[in-house]
């Protein structure tokens, strides 16, 4: 039994994790599944727009979280370039139709910064603009392999395949 026929009309992906875009997108095509978000790479916000945008374009998603903070990110320096650079990235995409997100349970970023909790501030609204939160955890769909854990979901902001 496919996740399509148990009811699911959508899954979000949480990186490619080295399989070929392509042959993902073939796999949701033949399941009839849509991407109702992707969970991408940290870095790839800052040196990867381009092809952020492209691969979204592939799995017809234009919900973009940025997947988790890289380690050597994790201080006020780094929570502050995030934020900046989500912003940026979603003023850039914003006419496109994207929606832009940190995905992230609040446990994952236990610091403070400006007297509020990571996700908290990296999230708050600046210039009328607001950036999503996801709280949702997917597995993979990977050929002859579907891994699928769904923790607490919480989602502010636009929604796919509606």
């Amino acid at each position: 039994m496919t996740l399509h026929e148990i009811g699911y009309q959508a899954v979000q992906l949480d990186g490619m994790r080295g399989a070929n875009p392509q042959v993902i997108a073939k796999l949701l095509k033949k399941y009839n599944l849509k991407v109702a978000g992707m969970h991408l790479h940290h870095e790839r916000f800052f040196t990867d727009i381009d092809g952020l945008v492209q691969e979204a374009l592939l799995f017809g998603s234009k919900i973009l979280y940025d997947k988790y903070i890289d380690d050597d990110q994790q201080n006020d320096a780094g929570y502050r370039a995030t934020r900046a650079q989500l912003y940026h990235v979603q003023d850039a995409l914003r006419q496109l139709g994207f929606t832009i997100g940190l995905h992230s349970p609040e446990s994952d970023y236990p610091d403070l910064v400006d007297g509020q909790r990571v996700l908290s501030y990296i999230t708050q609204p600046q210039n009328g603009s607001v950036l999503s939160r996801n709280l949702i955890h997917t597995g993979l769909l990977q050929p002859g392999l579907i891994r699928w854990k769904r923790s607490s979901s919480f989602q502010t902001g636009r929604r796919c395949c509606t």
